[in-house]
């Protein structure tokens, strides 16, 4: 259908009045009316600042013409190219079917809803509006399949359902200080950039069922009362910033949409928690696999760090020591079974550790000399045996056998009761990864 242009509210409405379609009902008294089967704005340029309820004048004119009430004013396949005020008024307001706004939209805070299905909006600005009332069930707001690119939620107040289904954010998001009273649904929304929920409140209930984040979550500062629904959350690990004082921390998470790394760190373990109270352990495990590589992350952080101006010399070489010892843990955790979540790393752990301690005590005995060059460092060849009775940690100190007529060097029981202590590290963590589906 050919498009067409509006250049003020006259030509919009008399644009509307070519396009409306009757047909002809009976009124129930033997007579007949005509009735307005579609009556919507539709493929037209809005080339002016658009601002809605119209005038009260033009409103009674639209409804007089049609010979009926109108209860939703619709936009089906428009373009805004300039500025749309929505007020706050009786009708409901629909965007549909491929509308674009190429310049701000801005609401009033209203009670009736406001749906955008299918639509590309370049700036959104619900900075300070309420939506709906106490009752909950007014001011619902809808992005159906949509595009966002600029948005503003400052202070914004959901008190009647909000739905972001299927919906594009192409630019960083941050719900400053967003009050979510009702359900909020982000169901196979995608965001392209950085998230932020920072001091919103989720009351009741938000759904993120097949939400994907192609950069970062920050859900650490966010008021969470009510319910985190979950299902298939995709989120990896991401890059974080690294404020210098408070003062940078609070632009980050406010202005610029940086998440730190402490935030980043929160917010892997709220999803662990979250999902391990749903009983999804495997789910829970890959959170709990980011949340480890955070912790890992600040720990190598804390030993590169200098010397605090007030900090004595002891306190200093006590946090690095800590620091150097909780980064020894998480290295073992990482090779031994991925924090959790490999087995088949538990396995080659455990028979790898296994294969340097028992050729480090067979260097304790009289038999074995080493010799970096003759190729054998790890002397299993001719021991296979031997070596399986070693990857037993109950093992007596005779597993060699009663033909081994070498002298036993100090070297061989101190390597032999070390390996025992890595080979059931190695089992425990290789059980504690099969268990990931309890």
């Amino acid at each position: 259908m050919e498009r067409k242009v509006a250049r003020n509210v006259q030509e919009l409405i008399e644009i509307w009045k070519t396009d409306v379609k009757f047909e002809v009902q009976d009124d129930g008294d033997g007579g007949s009316l005509p009735f307005a089967d579609e009556y919507d704005f539709k493929n037209i340029d809005l080339n002016f600042k658009l601002n809605l309820p119209f005038h009260h004048k033009i409103n009674s004119k639209m409804q007089g013409y049609l010979h009926a009430t109108i209860a939703v004013l619709k936009f089906d396949n428009c373009r805004f190219l300039d500025e749309l005020y929505i007020g706050n008024y009786e009708w409901k307001v629909k965007f549909i079917n491929n509308c674009e706004f190429e310049r701000t939209i801005r609401p009033e805070s209203r009670k009736n809803s406001l749906t955008f299905d299918s639509c590309t909006i370049r700036d959104l600005n619900f900075e300070d509006v309420v939506f709906g009332d106490d009752s909950g069930k007014n001011g619902k707001v809808r992005f159906h399949s949509c595009n966002l690119f600029d948005t503003n939620f400052r202070n914004t107040q959901f008190n009647g359902l909000v739905d972001f289904w299927n919906t594009t954010f192409h630019k960083p998001v941050i719900f400053y200080k967003t009050d979510f009273y009702k359900t909020a649904v982000f169901s196979s929304a995608m965001f392209r950039e950085n998230t932020l929920f920072t001091y919103s409140s989720i009351t009741d209930k938000a759904i993120f069922r097949g939400t994907k984040f192609e950069k970062g979550l920050d859900l650490s500062t966010a008021i969470i009362s009510g319910e985190l629904n979950l299902f298939d959350l995709r989120l990896k690990y991401f890059r974080h910033s690294k404020p210098k004082n408070d003062k940078d921390y609070e632009s980050d998470i406010f202005e610029k949409g940086n998440i730190p790394l402490k935030n980043k760190q929160e917010t892997y373990r709220m999803l662990k928690k979250q999902y391990e109270s749903q009983s999804n352990n495997v789910k829970a495990l890959d959170f709990k696999f980011l949340e480890r590589s955070a912790q890992s992350k600040a720990t190598i952080n804390e030993i590169k760090r200098s010397k605090y101006r007030e900090e004595s010399k002891r306190v200093f070489l006590y946090r690095k020591l800590k620091a150097l010892c909780n980064q020894a843990i998480h290295f073992l955790n990482i090779i031994s079974n991925g924090y959790g979540k490999s087995y088949f790393l538990g396995i080659c752990f455990t028979m790898l550790v296994g294969c340097i301690f028992f050729s480090l005590s067979m260097l304790g005995t009289s038999k074995y000399v080493f010799d970096l060059f003759s190729g054998e460092v790890f002397i299993i060849d001719n021991n296979l045996s031997q070596f399986l009775n070693f990857l037993n940690p109950t093992h007596k100190f005779d597993y060699l056998g009663k033909n081994f007529n070498y002298e036993l060097f100090g070297d061989f029981y101190f390597w032999d009761f070390t390996g025992r202590i890595f080979i059931s590290y190695g089992i425990y963590q290789t059980i504690q990864a099969f268990r990931k589906y309890k």
